[in-house]
C-alpha cells in the first residue's frame, strides 16, 4: 500500500487510541497528527474521515494539557461534520 495509504491512517489511529489508553499522550498525538495528514491527502480536508482523525488528535492534545489546540481540532471536526457529505 505505501506510507500514504488510507489503511495506514486507520492503523495509526488505532495506535493513537491505544497510546491514549496507556497514558502516552505524546505518542498518541504524533500518530493522530500523521493520520490526519494522510486522510487529508487521500480524501480532502473536509471529509468525514478527517473529522474522525481530528477527534483522536483533539483527545491527545487535551491529555497533553494543550486545551486551545484540542478545542481547535474538535471545532474543525464539528465544522466538517456540519457540511453535507461529499465523495466516498
Amino acid at each position: 500500500y505505501g506510507a500514504e495509504h488510507p489503511n495506514v491512517a486507520r492503523s495509526l489511529l488505532r495506535v493513537a487510541q491505544a497510546r491514549l489508553a496507556l497514558r502516552r499522550a505524546d505518542g498518541a498525538r504524533a500518530a493522530a497528527a500523521r493520520a490526519v495528514a494522510i486522510r487529508e491527502k487521500a480524501f480532502g480536508a473536509t471529509h468525514a474521515y478527517v473529522a474522525d482523525a481530528l477527534d483522536v488528535e483533539s483527545s491527545a492534545l487535551a491529555a497533553l494539557g494543550r486545551a486551545a489546540e484540542a478545542r481547535a481540532a474538535s471545532e474543525r471536526a464539528a465544522r466538517i461534520r456540519a457540511k453535507p457529505a461529499v465523495g466516498p
